[in-house]
């Protein structure tokens, strides 16, 4: 959940490629390893810890992000006089649908959430 977390903030766009044509891959899953006791790493130190982040982190979730939009009157403006904004339902938190506005398919996060 903690590497779901940090790689949804990037916005990946994941593609399948079939195994021959994934050349990457399979030249990665074929290199020797030199130094195997540099991996052995417990499962459980994955990702951060709570520790880890400094105190004013935390998750961002869709609530937080559809509150804060709907506080940005900049933002508001902009989506009202652009054609790539969009409103676009998101499932998560607890609850079945939250309606952000979008800017070419990403969401758009508020000035008040980007520090």
């Amino acid at each position: 959940m903690r590497w779901h977390l940090i790689i949804e903030e990037f916005g990946p766009e994941l593609t399948y490629i079939k195994g021959p044509k994934n050349v990457v891959a399979d030249a990665l899953s074929r290199l020797d390893l030199l130094h195997v006791e540099a991996f052995d790493v417990p499962i459980d130190n994955f990702g951060f810890d709570d520790d880890d982040l400094p105190e004013d982190a935390f998750p961002v979730s869709y609530d937080v992000i559809a509150r804060e939009q709907a506080k940005d009157t900049a933002l508001l403006n902009r989506a009202l006089t652009h054609d790539h904004y969009r409103h676009a339902s998101f499932h998560g938190g607890g609850r079945s649908k939250f309606d952000l506005l979008c800017y070419k398919n990403r969401i758009c996060i508020p000035i008040s959430l980007q520090k």
